[in-house]
């Protein structure tokens, strides 16, 4: 099971959109304040400290408001699962059946062995990581067609959006706000869902990413197919935030 608490930012007010989440399992426990929810074909719900519901499978829904206090947990649905690819020299790979896909850069960084030792909790390894991967490949972030990021908790995905250079340090949330991470938005992100949507398979969780990339890259990516698709971003984390990696890849 992933779980991850979530709490307001200081001065901030926030409602979202109607939405789905393509999961299977969602429970959400309020720990502290109050927040309040608009379900479709259930009406308002308003859960104070204490509440424990079961959102039901992709029930459309968006938030009304919270209290400036609100610590909720989320918790994303235990899976199993695996993944894997084939890494081949580049005159194999043109007799491949779908289009290659080449490592142009990558990068990897550790900066403690665990969070417990970090000298700052919001300078993640994934920045020195990515540097070397987009000097590696000669290009800057805003460049990739798309971005595969790993979400073990929905912190993670900010803090690496800032970190690799997608955005400025503290600008996150405006990011997030202004930009549309859907296949059909201005900035793809997590195009098969993240690991968010249908759970974290323990260490083949990041593999989730890169296969994702691949997919998009080769044109394989079905209904949620990106139309630039040359080029991807992918982020990998390890060691609870300790250590991450970073790969740009292209279409050969």
């Amino acid at each position: 099971v992933v779980a991850h608490v979530i709490r307001a930012a200081a001065g901030q007010e926030f409602s979202s959109q109607p939405h789905r989440h393509a999961t299977r399992f969602q429970l959400v426990y309020i720990l502290k304040g109050w927040i309040e929810f608009e379900y479709e074909g259930q009406g308002r719900v308003r859960l104070e400290a204490g509440s424990c519901v079961y959102q039901p499978p992709s029930i459309r829904h968006r938030e009304l408001g919270h209290s400036e206090d609100i610590e909720m947990l989320e918790i994303v649905m235990p899976v199993a699962g695996g993944g894997a690819m084939v890494v081949t020299r580049a005159d194999k790979a043109k007799d491949c059946k779908h289009r290659p896909v080449k490592i142009i850069g990558c990068g990897e960084h550790v900066h403690s062995k665990s969070p417990t030792y970090a000298a700052d909790m919001l300078a993640t390894p994934i920045g020195p990581a990515s540097r070397k991967a987009f000097s590696m490949a000669g290009l800057k972030p805003s460049d990739v067609h798309m971005a595969q990021i790993y979400d073990c908790y929905t912190i993670t995905v900010m803090l690496s959006l800032e970190d690799a250079g997608f955005c400025a340090k503290g600008e996150g949330m405006r990011f997030l706000r202004e930009h549309d991470f859907t296949f059909k938005g201005n900035f793809p992100m997590n195009t098969h869902g993240g690991q968010l949507s249908f759970g974290q398979s323990g260490s083949a969780g990041g593999m989730s990413q890169v296969i994702e990339a691949i997919h998009q890259i080769q044109g394989r990516a079905g209904q949620r197919q990106l139309a630039r698709h040359d080029l991807a971003y992918v982020s990998g984390t390890g060691g609870v935030m300790s250590e991450q990696g970073a790969l740009i890849l292209q279409g050969a």
